[in-house]
């Protein structure tokens, strides 16, 4: 597929809600599939991460990052844990300059991209 783009100088009128938001990342949603058997102090880390459990069976515990906790990262280079990353899941987190809510942004910003997404495949039936 070729896609040819091309930018355009806008106004405040069509951009001043991008204004408000800023600091803007994203990161590949990741689990830790810790093996019990294999890593005798995975329960510090079920106490010290609480939040970050997704599930948990007599053999194993699945983490996430998800939700920040800064002990997780220790899990990556570690015997008996299987790091996934799936390819088809972001976390993205912005912060605003205060003028706007961040559910504001985002739920215009959701609205915006569905109308840019449905201009684009249009343009691509033709």
């Amino acid at each position: 597929m070729l896609v040819t783009c091309e930018a355009i100088l806008g106004r405040g009128k069509e951009h001043a809600k991008w204004q408000a938001t800023s600091g803007v990342s994203y990161k590949l949603h990741r689990n830790f599939h810790v093996t019990k058997a294999v890593m005798d102090n995975w329960l510090f880390y079920k106490e010290t991460c609480p939040k970050s459990v997704i599930s948990e069976n007599e053999n194993t515990i699945v983490f996430t990052d998800d939700i920040p906790c800064s002990y997780l990262s220790q899990l990556m280079e570690r015997d008996g844990v299987v790091v996934e990353e799936s390819e088809s899941k972001f976390i993205f987190k912005f912060e605003t300059d205060g003028s706007l809510k961040a559910a504001d942004v985002l739920s215009y910003v959701l609205q915006r991209l569905e109308k840019r997404f449905t201009i684009l495949m249009e343009s691509l039936s033709d």
